[in-house]
């Protein structure tokens, strides 16, 4: 299964050993996000 908001961002948030910081991501919510499925989006799987 893919994102539902999928977002390109210039760059993603790491911390000083490179490991990605999630919970900024979370914080910022879906913002400028498009909703996958409306945007025409199927799954090559159902979703269960």
């Amino acid at each position: 299964m893919g994102p539902r908001y999928p977002e390109v961002v210039e760059e993603i948030p790491k911390t000083p050993t490179q490991r990605v910081q999630r919970y900024l991501l979370k914080e910022r919510g879906v913002g400028n996000a498009f909703e996958a499925y409306k945007a025409g989006f199927k799954p090559s799987k159902p979703i269960i």
